[in-house]
């Protein structure tokens, strides 16, 4: 097992006095794709919220690449989490062309100039299927699958070491989302990219995870690699989310 590259120990944490997450303790290790499931509810786009600092818990603790991530993190600590939102409608400046969007978070953090930034953004567009004149138009002229894209292109092009996606395939056709996963794979090998994925799809689960944690009513219920969880998971609730499970096998 690879060392972790996030430590989650204990959070609790909750809106507007109600309970959400609750002393949930969890290791990502570093370069696997882990997917975090469970029914709507259970807590799992809050633990993002949590991860990215959107959030702070009410108790526990978090650590990233061995520190312990504060209230108040550093530019670093903010690029080197990125997270791709279930909705991308409120990610996206509708006044903004998409190609300065991507830029702009490029050189923010000093990656590279106004021309390597440009080329980066139009590979990562090409790489995910969008139109060939995307850098040039505004989030309106798009649909909503193609906004998750292109929050995932953003994302992506300030080079994470751990990318939160939450549910990023559910507006995608199947040979979108195939790509979308094809591509998640690649930079996984390539750059040892960790992956968060949280989805309700547990065929994609399947395809995409080398782990599965699994949530419930705001606690962790199952954690288990996921070729382990898929052949005899260990809890009953496990096996309620594998009764709609399509037979696919994974091809890495």
């Amino acid at each position: 097992m690879n060392k972790p590259i996030l430590t989650i120990n204990n959070i609790s944490a909750s809106y507007d006095h109600v309970p959400v997450l609750r002393n949930v303790s969890l290791d990502i290790p570093q370069g696997h794709i882990l997917g975090l499931v469970g029914e709507s509810g259970s807590g799992k786009s809050t633990m993002a919220r949590v991860i990215t600092g959107l959030l702070r818990p009410e108790g526990g603790s978090i650590a990233f690449e061995g520190k312990t991530l504060g209230s108040r993190r550093s530019r670093e600590q903010r690029r080197g989490i990125q997270m791709v939102f279930q909705n991308p409608e409120g990610s996206l400046n509708p006044r903004l062309r998409i190609g300065k969007t991507i830029c702009d978070g490029i050189r923010f953090h000093g990656l590279a100039d106004k021309s390597e930034a440009e080329r980066i953004t139009e590979r990562l567009l090409a790489e995910l299927e969008l139109p060939a004149d995307s850098a040039g138009r505004y989030p309106a002229a798009f649909s909503g699958g193609q906004k998750q894209r292109i929050a995932l292109a953003r994302a992506l092009a300030v080079q994470p070491r751990l990318l939160i996606a939450d549910e990023p395939t559910s507006a995608l056709d199947v040979r979108v989302q195939l790509k979308m996963l094809e591509l998640l794979l690649k930079l996984k090998r390539e750059r040892n990219l960790t992956v968060l994925f949280i989805s309700h799809d547990m065929g994609v689960i399947r395809y995409l995870c080398d782990d599965v944690a699994v949530m419930k009513q705001g606690e962790l219920v199952e954690t288990a690699p996921a070729e382990e969880f898929f052949r005899h998971p260990a809890t009953a609730y496990g096996r309620e989310l594998l009764e709609s499970v399509p037979k696919m096998r994974k091809n890495l």
